[in-house]
């Protein structure tokens, strides 16, 4: 009960080389869509060259696009962090401005002298931040 064999043609071409020629109705059957005689089956579409689609598989595609996407909310995230950031060194630096601006008059000898001393470290820092220009070299507390 083997399957019967598609007979096979050799027909030569002009170099006296042969080649096999097959009957494809045999081998596949009849087309199922009715065609004009002498016209063959059209191709399968190709995307044009111009399309989207040419940098690779879908899989790649997408894998780009979410990469695209997680590094878009971690650049974001970032700035969001630096924001972040920037205002709470602004809002430390506005604490120490008013600390400065406190009066230590009624207070004990003790209180005074830790404020002072926290208001000494306080100028210090801003030294160091800021220098003074060379023609306004007060050195004053006050």
């Amino acid at each position: 009960d083997a399957p019967k064999v598609a007979p096979v043609e050799l027909t030569e071409d002009e170099k006296g080389d042969f080649h096999a020629t097959v009957n494809t109705d045999e081998l596949f059957g009849a087309d199922p869509r009715p065609r004009p005689s002498g016209k063959q089956r059209p191709g399968k579409k190709t995307k044009s060259d111009t399309s989207a689609s040419t940098r690779g598989s879908q899989s790649f595609q997408f894998g780009e696009f979410v990469s695209h996407e997680l590094r878009l909310k971690r650049e974001a995230d970032e700035k969001a962090f630096e924001a972040s950031k920037d205002k709470d060194e602004t809002i430390k630096s506005l604490e120490e401005l008013r600390f400065l601006s406190l009066s230590t008059k009624d207070l004990s000898d003790d209180d005074a002298y830790w404020i002072e001393r926290k208001k000494a470290q306080i100028k210090a820092k801003l030294r160091a931040e800021m220098p003074m220009e060379p023609n306004n070299e007060d050195e004053s507390d006050e």
